[in-house]
């Protein structure tokens, strides 16, 4: 590689996203690697910003930034690249603010010979936009009450934006794929369509119906893996990891608004502050138990106890508390989607209808809550720091899941078919004390570990991992796409 290639380093990247937005004097810092000098170079950098001045400022959500490399330092084979956020949190007053701020996303990172400073993006066809869920209300809900009231829960529509970032009119076909999981019956292929995208133009995917209702030969659990798909033989689309979604679609034994990943932290001010989030039984059911995301914090607080409250509903906000449990505190993790789940003193039997889950803090300190703005449940929650019961102002949806049915763990589906799968290799097993595990499988993304009761016990994309108890787990590859049961 040499200079006269026209070697260049680009991507896109805006501040705050759908989370908290980094301030002045924050920035995002952009270093290249000097293998000579053993040391790493700042070659760009960026003020923190609101999402909304960075519009304003640059007419559009996102900005691409081209970088010549032009110094022969860098064109080597031990070439590395880094950004780093340089961040404050907040002060020792509040520290339970000290987490999901000042954030910075970054995309479509690109180096590449014979480039030019107008060259910005690769030729591609790309989604923009995610759906999580086939579902009206939820991201999941518990298959029994999704069967008492199917038509009524299921979306009719969807649209999902895309874009041609080529310099050609595209022709696109669009393709939709739902599989049962439990193996049941073929796949709901419904016939392809095609369209004529113009250069630099974004379209959306779109179904004003769709007749389709889910369906298998369980009646307690199921799983269905959702593919949306576009893709063209127009121009050679070298990225298409981004032309494809895929969702799981679980009915298991938990009511969820979120998709299991917090953007932001939801906070309360005040003494004896309430949150309630609502739900809706369409056949009579039990709680059993209440999952929590807490957002880790840089500093924990172990002081800070609060009292969690099941109400029911009068005239559409919490009413009568049915249930309480006096002093928890939260549990904080710090793998990313981890959920603390706690389990009722006594079990909540509750008729159909609309039923509340939450909190009243005790301390004027928050509990910090995790917060998808990536679904809108905004109308679900509620909040009273005053003796009033208002409506949240904020799109999003807390990471609190109520657990109904016979057991107070999250159920773990295990198709027996992908127990089957092949090229995967979990060895030793049975594993013996103080032995490390390996995953032989050339396709991890990620993995979790659960008992046989269903608790998650962690998650990793290490190829090799160590159990502390003996006993018997389960293993889930890919979030659902394969499961072992490890006897250690």
């Amino acid at each position: 590689m040499h200079i006269s290639d026209s070697l260049y380093f680009s991507f896109a990247f805006q501040p705050q996203g759908l989370s908290d937005a980094p301030e002045t004097n924050d920035s995002l810092i952009l270093e290249f690697y000097d293998n000579e000098n053993d040391m790493w170079e700042k070659v760009w950098a960026c003020q923190g910003t609101s999402l909304q001045n960075f519009i304003d400022s640059f007419g559009k959500p996102w900005k691409v930034i081209m970088i010549p490399i032009k110094d022969d330092k860098f064109l080597t084979s031990q070439f590395r690249f880094r950004f780093r956020n340089l961040a404050s949190i907040a002060n020792n007053q509040i520290p339970n603010w000290n987490s999901n701020g000042d954030i910075w996303n970054i995309d479509y990172i690109y180096i590449n010979k014979n480039r030019h400073w107008h060259d910005t993006l690769p030729v591609d066809i790309a989604f923009r936009g995610q759906i999580y869920s086939l579902l009206k209300k939820y991201v999941s809900m518990p298959w029994k009450q999704f069967l008492a009231n199917a038509d009524e829960e299921m979306i009719t529509n969807f649209s999902i934006p895309y874009t041609n970032f080529s310099d050609q009119t595209c022709n696109i076909t669009e393709y939709i794929e739902i599989i049962d999981l439990a193996n049941v019956g073929a796949p709901y292929q419904p016939s392809l369509s095609a369209l004529n995208v113009p250069p630099y133009t974004d379209t959306v995917f779109t179904r004003f119906t769709l007749p389709y209702t889910f369906n298998t030969i369980s009646d307690s659990t199921a799983e269905f893996k959702i593919t949306f798909a576009i893709n063209t033989a127009t121009i050679p689309d070298t990225l298409n990891q981004n032309d494809t979604i895929k969702i799981y679609q679980r009915f298991y034994n938990y009511y969820a608004y979120d998709n299991g990943f917090p953007t932001a932290g939801y906070c309360l001010s005040g003494y004896d502050a309430k949150l309630a989030y609502k739900f809706e039984l369409n056949v009579p059911d039990t709680i059993r138990s209440i999952e929590f995301f807490f957002n880790s914090l840089s500093s924990f607080i172990d002081y800070n106890y609060f009292r969690l409250i099941i109400w029911d509903d009068i005239n559409g906000k919490p009413g009568n508390i049915i249930y309480q449990e006096e002093k928890l505190l939260p549990q904080h993790y710090e793998d990313l989607g981890k959920f603390y789940n706690f389990i009722l003193n006594e079990p909540v039997a509750l008729p159909s209808g609309v039923f509340y889950v939450g909190f009243m803090q005790y301390q004027s300190s928050s509990l910090n809550i995790g917060f998808d703005g990536n679904n809108d449940a905004h109308n679900n929650i509620f909040y009273n720091v005053d003796g009033i019961w208002r409506n949240s102002q904020y799109s999003g949806a807390l990471m609190i899941r109520p657990i109904v049915g016979n057991s107070p763990y999250p159920y773990i589906y295990v198709p027996e078919h992908l127990n089957n799968k092949p090229k995967i290799n979990i060895y030793p097993n049975p594993a013996y004390t103080n032995s490390t595990i390996y995953i032989d499988a050339p396709f991890i993304d990620y993995w979790e570990l659960y008992d046989v009761n269903g608790k998650f016990i962690t998650k990793s994309k290490d190829h090799s991992f160590n159990i502390n108890q003996p006993g018997f787990y389960i293993i889930k590859i890919n979030g659902n796409e394969f499961f072992k049961l490890i006897i250690y």
